[in-house]
């Protein structure tokens, strides 16, 4: 992780548009990075530095994607997190629920 930022950091001295491309893909950055060296060259090393620093790597939105999926794969059991899974909880204690209603009654028919 070190060796990939330390190497976008001697990349955007030297080529700042492609350290940005590398960073955040073809996006409005990229294109204002190319602008901003055309324009002057120390602009566009500044603001691809900037980039490097702030915005996460296309590789730290795959893994936080990855986590995400695995958090809501693991929180889908049959209590988890998700939204399904809370009906499926009030369907159980309902169905607890017209149990001891049914239970109740018979009592009080006997």
């Amino acid at each position: 992780m070190v060796l990939v930022s330390l190497a976008e950091g001697i990349l955007a001295i030297f080529l700042p548009p492609l350290a940005v491309l590398l960073r955040t893909g073809c996006s409005l950055n990229f294109l204002l990075n190319i602008l901003l060296t055309a324009l002057a060259w120390v602009p566009g090393v500044i603001h691809a530095w900037v980039v490097i620093l702030a915005v996460p790597g296309l590789r730290e939105k795959r893994r936080e994607r990855r986590r995400s999926a695995e958090k809501e794969v693991r929180g889908s059991g049959s209590w988890g997190g998700s939204r399904r899974s809370g009906s499926r909880h009030r369907h159980h204690h309902q169905h607890h629920h017209d149990e001891y209603r049914r239970s109740v009654s018979r009592q009080r028919g006997m």
